[in-house]
């Protein structure tokens, strides 16, 4: 009713007429005229002079028009802002993905995706897997890149690629004289030595009695760790509980602790001469990673052409 009243009182400023505002405003006269009597009863002021031609504005309605001119000023910012930001929005995709595939494969990955759509801003939002979910339900982003089986009601998910969980021992510790025969390098897992067939993969029961650096309880990597030395008969000796992998890697360096890693951590960081590595003969030892995404979530151009830039770069 208030967006009313200004409009109206504003097209009688600007017509000097009642009867030309009225027409102007697809309203008879009367209709009109009463309204702004009925405003002016409410203020207890009068916001025209009506004796003259064009009508007039009072003292009162001159301060009201300039009230209305601020309002419709304000109205106008805030319309340029939020068509802006549509616009902006409607040119960007947001990932989210726990900070290992942030850095190291997310950022090739939208790097050679923005070489086809340079148009395309992508943001990134680094959390475990529970908080980009409910993001992802919530809509905050676009997409999930993460190993973690979600949800197949709630979401979809595309295959992008594998990977394989090998077990990192520090060079220093005894129980690798035991295995020699299935010790590998940093540069043997880089090169895929332990993805060949004839390659044997090590008995993680000789690791029972060894300090074990882990994902804390929840996590992907945990459950299947867990489930593995499980089927080995042997419950783990978890010496750190920890949050992220890079961290176990690196604490493994240190000879702290036998750390279960992703094999494409090779191929990222550093490689060290102080750890050995070793194959797993079990399926847990491999995990998918999936681009997921919002089932029934009408999708943007961007977010389209970005799903399609995954299936075409499927390394599966």
């Amino acid at each position: 009713m208030m967006q009313k009243e200004f409009e109206y009182v504003y097209a009688v400023y600007q017509e000097g007429s009642f009867s030309k505002a009225a027409k102007k405003l697809y309203i008879s006269q009367p209709a009109l005229s009463a309204l702004i009597k009925k405003l002016e009863k409410r203020l207890r002021v009068s916001l025209f002079y009506r004796g003259t031609k064009p009508v007039e504005l009072t003292s009162d309605g001159e301060f009201y028009i300039r009230a209305v001119e601020r309002i419709m000023s304000i109205q106008q910012e805030m319309d340029e802002y939020f068509d802006t930001l549509s616009k902006a929005r409607a040119k960007q995709i947001t990932i989210g993905s726990p900070s290992y595939f942030c850095v190291y494969v997310l950022s090739d990955l939208v790097r050679k995706f923005q070489l086809l759509h340079g148009e395309v801003s992508v943001d990134f939002t680094e959390d475990a897997t529970v908080g980009l979910s409910k993001k992802l339900v919530n809509e905050e982003v676009d997409f999930i890149f993460d190993v973690e089986n979600l949800d197949e009601r709630t979401f979809n998910g595309v295959l992008w690629g594998y990977e394989h969980i090998v077990v990192a021992v520090p060079t220093s510790f005894e129980v690798n004289d035991r295995i020699r025969d299935f010790r590998m390098t940093a540069e043997d897992i880089c090169g895929g030595r332990h993805l060949r067939p004839d390659e044997r993969g090590v008995d993680l029961s000789v690791f029972s009695d060894e300090p074990i650096l882990l994902l804390k309880r929840g996590s992907d990597i945990y459950r299947r760790v867990m489930t593995m030395c499980r089927k080995r008969g042997f419950t783990p000796w978890i010496s750190m509980y920890l949050d992220q992998l890079l961290t176990c890697y690196n604490i493994a360096c240190r000879g702290k602790g036998i750390a279960f890693v992703r094999d494409s951590i090779t191929r990222y960081v550093e490689r060290s001469d102080k750890l050995y590595f070793y194959k797993i003969d079990d399926d847990l030892a491999t995990r998918a990673i999936k681009l997921y995404y919002k089932t029934a979530y009408p999708r943007s151009s961007p977010a389209s052409a970005f799903l399609e830039f995954i299936r075409s770069n499927s390394k599966a």
